[in-house]
């Protein structure tokens, strides 16, 4: 039931994301722009914790919700590697989203694992 709740919670948080890319008003961290990413990663500051959970949850819930569409995009990955990307995307865009950095990522590892 938990499980449910979890993944049900993640499916609407992509949802909420996927819409953000059409001018949607969201929350949370995925609002956070990438300046602030950047500042935050820069510093160690616990919004920097937050933000990175947030990003690793939304990959995972994304993940989980292609289900048999993809394969496992996540396959090859580590926690590191995905915040040097967004960490490489944010200082190249900072300006954007975190939310866009991430649904931006996941379209790039589902893109691999089509690849492999």
């Amino acid at each position: 039931m938990i499980r449910a709740l979890v993944v049900a919670a993640i499916m609407l948080v992509a949802a909420s994301l996927e819409a953000s890319a059409q001018d949607r008003i969201i929350f949370g961290e995925a609002g956070t722009s990438c300046r602030t990413w950047t500042q935050a990663r820069q510093t160690k500051s616990r919004k920097a914790g937050l933000s990175a959970q947030w990003v690793a949850g939304y990959l995972s819930g994304s993940n989980v919700q292609a289900g048999d569409n993809y394969p496992d995009a996540l396959v090859g990955t580590d926690f590191d590697g995905l915040m040097a990307w967004v960490d490489n995307y944010c200082r190249a865009n900072p300006h954007d989203l975190v939310g866009t950095a991430a649904l931006k990522l996941f379209d790039e590892l589902k893109s691999r694992a089509q690849r492999r």
